[in-house]
């Protein structure tokens, strides 16, 4: 199928062209000239005996890496497609009662970074796909093993006998409690206007009496024998397989002799589902009746919700999630983000060549392989107790180098630097819609994102491949209300003491001390500011940026300042390395 055209009478999916693609060819090539122009500056400086050789080495190894980055990224410009599905063809492909089953993998570590009404939050709103009820199963996967979390997924077992005919009843387009009993939210408020105000508050009151048992029990730090021997709970919960194991291939293992559902979603415990039609949107990928068998998974992007007009920490990661995304569909591959994605559970066990099974009910094919295989027992107690086993730990134990404004490569370094940003803003703000500030802190979340994670996934990358394995931390969910009403004003928090604002903190302080040097080296040694325009124009761009760490680090007295910790510790390194500089440029 190309440019939406199909074989099919009653195709499921389409896809055309991004209409950005000459355009975006056609840069890259001029751009292409100018990184050539680039090495080649480089290579006859460095053949000149009167440039730094240090300096001009680190340089060229730079402007290297850039350009490489740069090569790399146009994989996502070559050949952009946007698709579009048919959901409403999908009933003419295939039955209702022919649909595939569906296993959910949501996965929890802490019941106090990661709140327990999060994840029931999570799992209702997958259970009220609108998709047959029967063919869903839902596996929470929690590496505290939590009793809080248990007794948080029984309540909401229980709640959802109510809660399921209710979203189905009156065809909410959101069915996560959380969202449709936000009082502040808008999207609330367009579907509470749809829902009679009686069945609405009796609904809410039963909500409110579920989250007030969960609370209560994460206030105890326990949870009474008694609130959980219950045998009419027990057969509620009969369909929630909980494991005490985090990570999916546990979950997946477990899910195999269960259910065995030949799909598989994967969702983060404090995600929601916002559109019920998902599944079905999934399968006009995954059933396609020319490309379905080639595809191991159709990706849901993740879509944050609350996020302020101007988007400071970037949090849509519009690029990653939206334009990057359509490049690679593009070039026939696509990233799995982790959180959203529809696996076909053949993809789990090796490339499409190398197995036959045919998972989908009423499609041809034969059902020879691991996938079809089924367990004969008894009893359902010998099913959970092989769960148990595949889910368990041991299951699987085995100095002149700088140019002048008048130097006519001047305007080289000119063109690559502004070319760069400009075909990003109009990316952004023309094609896909981005504000203005939005952009901005976008690109500015670029270079906190190198001067601090980047730095630290360098060092773990480093650490993994001499067979040092670092520690996972679990980053903390829980918001309280001082840090929202700085997100809300726009304000950047750094009031966690975290040793990854280290480089952060210490990379701006650097650019400070040299664009200060700068500036006084301009006015009372030489005045040769047409020398040094070009590096303090850059340097003065990344102090712009830098901005709001300064502002944390001295002015600012909030609890989302820097810690003092890090900003004495980030001044000692910033002396050390501007003394020891001194030395290299003498």
């Amino acid at each position: 199928m190309k440019n939406g055209e199909k074989t099919s009478a009653f195709p499921l999916n389409s896809y055309e062209v991004h209409p950005r693609t000459i355009p975006s060819r056609a840069f890259m090539l001029i751009y292409v000239c100018g990184i050539i122009a680039l090495l080649y500056h480089h290579l006859t400086s460095l053949r000149i005996h009167s440039v730094d050789l240090l300096p001009s080495i680190l340089l060229l190894i730079a402007d290297l890496v850039l350009s490489f980055m740069w090569v790399a990224c146009q994989a996502f410009r070559w050949s952009p497609v946007r698709r579009k599905v048919y959901p409403e063809n999908l009933s003419k492909v295939v039955d209702e009662d022919d649909l595939p089953t569906l296993d959910v993998f949501i996965c929890t570590a802490d019941p106090y970074k990661e709140p327990p009404m999060e994840v029931v939050n999570t799992a209702l709103s997958v259970l009220a796909f609108d998709y047959p009820s029967n063919k869903i199963s839902v596996y929470v996967s929690d590496d505290g093993g939590s009793q809080m979390t248990l007794f948080a997924l029984i309540q909401g077992s229980k709640f959802a006998i109510e809660w399921l005919p209710f979203c189905k009843k009156h065809n909410l387009s959101k069915r996560c409690p959380k969202v449709v009993f936000n009082q502040h939210d808008s999207d609330a408020d367009q579907l509470r206007s749809c829902i009679p105000q009686e069945e609405f508050l009796n609904m809410k009151i039963l909500y409110e009496e579920m989250r007030t048992k969960v609370e209560h029990v994460m206030g105890q730090g326990c949870v009474d024998d008694d609130m959980l021997v219950n045998e009419e709970e027990r057969q509620v919960f009969s369909k929630w397989i909980y494991s005490s194991r985090s990570f999916y291939n546990h979950s997946d293992t477990a899910s195999a002799i269960m259910t065995s559902a030949p799909i598989v979603l994967c969702i983060d415990c404090d995600m929601y589902c916002n559109n019920p039609q998902a599944p079905r949107l999934a399968l006009c990928h995954l059933l396609d009746p020319v490309e379905g068998s080639k595809i191991a998974f159709a990706q849901f992007p993740p879509r944050f919700r609350g996020i302020n007009p101007s988007d400071i920490y970037d949090s849509e990661f519009t690029r990653p999630y939206i334009i990057n995304p359509e490049g690679l569909d593009g070039i026939g591959a696509v990233n799995c983000v982790g959180s959203g994605p529809f696996v076909n559970r053949k993809a789990f066990y090796g490339a499409p060549t190398q197995s036959k099974v045919n998972i989908f009910p009423g499609f041809n094919g034969d059902h020879e392989g691991a996938l079809d295989r089924r367990i004969t027992m008894s009893s359902s107690k010998l099913i959970l107790e092989a769960a148990s086993r595949v889910a368990d730990c041991n299951y699987e134990q085995g100095t002149n180098w700088g140019l002048t404004v008048s130097d006519p490569w001047f305007y080289l370094y000119a063109y690559l630097f502004l070319a760069t940003y400009i075909q990003d803003f109009i990316e952004g703000y023309y094609v896909y819609g981005i504000n203005l500030k939005s952009w901005w802190n976008e690109q500015r979340m670029w270079l906190m994102r190198a001067a601090s994670s980047c730095v630290f996934s360098f060092i773990e990358l480093i650490l993994y491949q001499i067979g040092i394995m670092p520690d996972f931390s679990l980053t903390s969910k829980v918001i309280d209300d001082e840090q929202q009403k700085r997100y809300n004003r726009e304000i950047f928090d750094f009031g966690v003491d975290s040793p990854i604002f280290m480089s952060l903190s210490t990379f701006p302080l650097v650019n400070l001390v040299s664009f200060s040097f700068g500036i006084m080296k301009i006015i009372f040694i030489d005045g040769k500011l047409e020398e040094m325009l070009v590096r303090l124009f850059l340097s003065g761009f990344l102090l712009v940026n830098s901005w709001p760490i300064y502002e944390a680090m001295v002015r600012r007295k909030d609890g989302g300042r820097m810690p003092a910790k890090v900003t004495l510790l980030s001044a000692l390194i910033t002396l050390v390395l501007c003394y020891a500089s001194g030395f290299v440029t003498k």
